[in-house]
């Protein structure tokens, strides 16, 4: 009765303590082995990469494919990622940084488009503005005269209007 209880529990407990540990080997094992994997995973790459430029030097021949040629000009895409031998988290992140380094370039470029265009735009309203400016001056220029000679007619009506009173007294 009471053994019995206890004898369960203890076996529920071991049990379980079992299983956290075979999951936890199982978990090591799938790591170790993700690990040799990642190791030779680079390895196998090159290896790919340099049979198949030893086929393509086979069927091409360089020196012949590039006898009258004096450059050869080589072209590679650009590429979102600095290493190869990240996670994918990793690549995640690399992919989310070339956005964000993309996005700000393209940012940049448009706000120097947009400083451009202002910078046009003045220029274009300075030489459509200039005749305007130019009519509105004329005419206070002429405007300024006028009001010069109606001050001169009116100090010369103070004047006789003092020689007036000068004469009457």
């Amino acid at each position: 009765t009471r053994d019995e209880e206890f004898l369960w529990i203890f076996f529920l407990l071991d049990t379980l303590i079992i299983l956290i540990v075979l999951l936890n080997l199982v978990i090591a094992i799938m790591g170790d082995t993700f690990d040799r994997v990642q190791e030779t995973q680079e390895n196998s790459m090159l290896q790919e990469l340099s049979n198949m430029i030893r086929e393509n030097e086979f069927l091409f021949s360089r020196s012949r494919a590039f006898r009258k040629a004096k450059y050869i000009v080589v072209i590679e895409p650009e590429k979102a990622e600095g290493g190869g031998n990240v996670s994918w988290e990793g690549k995640l992140n690399q992919l989310k940084t070339f956005i964000e380094e993309s996005s700000e370039k393209h940012i940049s470029h448009l706000k120097k488009l947009q400083d451009e265009v202002e910078t046009i735009a003045t220029m274009v309203l300075d030489d459509k503005m200039k005749p305007t400016e130019d009519r509105i001056n004329h005419k206070l220029s002429a405007c300024d005269t006028k009001i010069d000679t109606i001050r001169k007619g009116i100090e010369k009506l103070y004047e006789r209007i003092d020689e007036l009173e000068n004469e009457k007294k």
